[in-house]
């Protein structure tokens, strides 16, 4: 390929990502709830106001064969009509019938268990609400949620990452380089990737019986009917098979070449290629990715191609190490050839997995400060600092153990100088190539990590702070902790004078979502103290998003004051004040203006596109410094 038309390749790749980013929306891992249709601590004074059907939105599509919503009173007798079904065009609602005829006043508790249809994760969490005319406990519980996934999955996972990328990378790196090799059995290669194949099938069959045993003891089942039902029924045990299947077709096309003397070897190469790319491709149908708002195909396609390219980098090393360098120890001409072939396609991968990664990082950060802030982001950064060794140690092989190599080729008959230079080259080699098995463990770590746009759903909120003057009265409202599930309330009313207002016969506040259409929820505040602070704590902010907040203060023989206004739930410290209003006692504000501020939405998508390019540049430029380096030794050792 000519360097104008990689050239023009790269700025149409680059020129379609600029197109995309900026309406990319954010990606979730594991099914959590995003929504419900009975928040966390609701409060139903009489039996007739609470909803026939409670519903919960998920933030990833829920099993309906395996996922449940349980609703139970306090003796633990379950009041819905265990009617579990997945509802709306999205697959991402579920939802249960309350058999109305069995409630009565008291506090229920809501238990729900999700396997996501989309990464095949586990969660499960509760929440309670309360009937009748007796106020929920002061002692709230708030909504939970638990991941099954730990760092077994992750470890479990590790195996086949490095297993496939040992197939896929050592199968392409054998079929561009084992001409060089000049007639040496491959016997070594033939091994390595018949015992890959067999830790594939392994480590993909630890990672169903984990999700299974998972399975069985969130929902108190035995494990061969959770194994079952996950074979089955369920992506993930679809998913199982496949690696299964794929395992069996590299061993046996590996096989066959072992054995084959002559004729169409080549095909039995490319099937074990074709095979490693499909098992692959099986761990994109249950990512991260899959779950991405926008274009999820166009996600997974990438995530896949990622991976592609992470393995023929890798699992090149890989060859490399433990095939090529011990064939070509007494050769220093080989190694010399073989290297700038190589280069080239390191570098190609490197492009990719540069440009690939900054689209899927913006799908999953997209926010700046999400990479230091955030357990996704740390592992993100975890891996990238994992590769950077890599990256060095190529350069090292390409712009100086390469010139040396050459030199010594040229000088044949120095027996001593060549092994040292081809040993050094074994050692380097090996090195670059443990470091890339600690990169595939960082990659399996961040597989089993919730993306921070979800992170931010479950941690807790900001500090909320709203302050005005309403006909002479200052009025001050905190909401603490300012998250989805349960807050405390605080209006502080104070006169011009510093005095509390005497008058008030009750404050309340009126709750309605814009975005879902939730409510009006209304809650009456408390007195507390000397009459210039009320109080409440409840679950009426339930969901994330705009919030519309009506503030009512009744007054004996005055108006009453009203005030109105929105507060998005969810996007950090917020604080609201009318101009030229002093800060009230005790409600000073909390944030720093010293702090810079992270970058804005355009700003971040300019800086992915900078990286972006800044990565396919650099890569064409190498890969064009590759082919040239190439050409050189040709000639030099002709």
């Amino acid at each position: 390929m000519s360097s104008h038309r990689l050239s023009f390749l790269v700025i149409f790749a680059l020129a379609a990502l600029a197109l995309l980013l900026p309406t990319v929306e954010p990606a979730f891992g594991h099914a959590v709830p995003a929504k419900y249709s009975i928040g966390p601590n609701a409060q139903f004074h009489e039996k007739s106001e609470l909803p026939r059907q409670l519903a919960i939105s998920f933030s990833e599509r829920p099993d309906p064969k395996v996922s449940y919503i349980r609703v139970a009173d306090a003796q633990d007798q379950r009041v819905d009509n265990n009617d579990f079904s997945v509802i709306g065009e999205n697959g991402r609602q579920a939802a249960v019938t309350i058999d109305t005829n069995k409630v009565k006043d008291g506090i229920y508790t809501v238990s729900w268990f999700t396997m996501s249809l989309d990464d095949g994760h586990i969660t499960e969490g509760a929440y309670v609400f309360g009937v009748g005319h007796e106020v929920m406990p002061q002692q709230q519980t708030p909504s939970e949620t638990r991941y099954v996934t730990s760092s077994e999955d992750a470890l479990a996972k590790w195996p086949l990452l490095v297993a496939q990328a040992a197939i896929v990378g050592g199968a392409m790196a054998h079929a561009i380089l084992q001409k060089k090799l000049e007639g040496r059995p491959s016997r070594r290669f033939s091994i390595i990737l018949l015992a890959s194949a067999g830790a594939m099938a392994a480590s993909a069959t630890v990672i169903m019986l984990l999700q299974a045993g998972n399975l069985a003891v969130a929902a108190g089942a035995p494990l061969g009917q959770a194994v079952q039902s996950l074979v089955a029924t369920s992506p993930a045990g679809a998913v199982w098979l496949i690696r299964l299947a794929t395992s069996a077709i590299v061993a046996g096309a590996i096989f066959a070449y072992m054995v084959k003397k002559n004729g169409s070897k080549l095909l039995l190469l490319y099937a074990a290629l074709a095979a490693g790319a499909v098992s692959l491709f099986s761990n994109s149908i249950l990512s991260h990715n899959s779950a991405a708002p926008f274009l999820p195909a166009l996600a997974i396609a990438l995530d896949w191609t990622h991976f592609m390219a992470v393995s023929a980098w890798v699992g090149g090393l890989f060859y490399l190490a433990a095939v090529f360098a011990p064939a070509t120890r007494q050769s220093p001409r080989q190694l010399a050839t073989a290297l700038p072939t190589f280069s080239l396609v390191a570098t190609a991968s490197l492009g990719v997995i540069g440009v690939t990664g900054i689209y899927m990082a913006w799908v999953h950060l997209h926010m700046l400060d999400s990479l230091f802030s955030t357990p996704y982001g740390t592992s993100l950064a975890i891996k990238l600092a994992a590769a950077l060794p890599m990256v060095l140690l190529g350069a090292y092989h390409q712009l100086r153990l390469h010139r040396e190599l050459v030199v010594i080729a040229k000088r044949s008959g120095r027996r001593q100088q060549e092994y040292a230079a081809t040993a050094r080259f074994g050692r380097t080699i090996k090195a670059e190539a443990l470091v890339g098995i600690g990169v595939l463990l960082a990659a399996s770590f961040l597989t089993i990590t919730s993306p921070p746009m979800q992170a931010a759903m479950e941690q807790p909120g900001q500090h909320f702070m709203h302050q005005v003057n309403i006909a002479g009265t200052d009025v001050a409202l905190e909401i603490s902790p300012f998250q989805p599930g349960v807050n405390t309330f605080t209006a502080t009313l104070l006169e011009g004078d510093g005095k509390p207002p005497q008058n008030i016969a009750s404050v309340v506040l009126r709750f309605t979502n814009v975005n879902a259409g939730v409510g009006p929820l209304v809650v009456t505040l408390q007195k507390a103290g000397d009459g210039s602070v009320y109080s409440a704590t409840g679950g009426y902010l339930s969901q994330a998003g705009e919030w519309k907040i009506d503030f009512i203060a009744q007054r004996i023989n005055a108006y009453d004051l009203n005030h109105s206004f929105v507060a998005n739930l969810g996007n950090g410290s917020t604080t609201t004040m009318m101009p030229g209003m002093a800060t009230m006692p005790g409600m000073e504000n909390n944030n720093n203006p010293k702090e810079m501020p992270m970058p804005s939405f355009d700003s971040f998508a300019a800086l992915a596109m900078g990286l972006a390019a800044a990565v396919a540049g650099g890569s064409a430029f190498y890969a064009r410094q590759s082919r040239i380096q190439m050409k050189k030794t040709l000639a030099a050792l002709s």
